[in-house]
């Protein structure tokens, strides 16, 4: 995975911590990213991956090809599901 190096520069009431070199997404560019990647790996939408894993449909998760592209839409949850910490 590649890390686009993008120049920012604190706007007047930005007060959210920067680390150069490092783009931290908004939710609506997670969300973006979660479907992107939904679409490449599965060929369905994130919406749809969503409400088929909390239906249960893709448990347990195999160990196959297809197994590792489900693993992955999951680790990338937390983009479209936030917590509070």
């Amino acid at each position: 995975m590649a890390v686009v190096k993008r120049q920012t520069t604190k706007q007047h009431g930005d007060d959210a911590d920067t680390i150069p070199g490092v783009h931290l997404m908004t939710a609506g560019e997670g969300s973006v990213l979660f479907d992107q990647q939904a679409w490449a790996l599965l060929g369905i939408s994130g919406a749809e991956f969503l409400r088929r894993w909390d239906r249960g449909d893709y448990q347990p998760v195999p160990d196959t090809v297809d197994g590792r592209k489900i693993r992955r839409l999951v680790m990338l949850m937390p983009f479209v599901r936030r917590t509070h910490a």
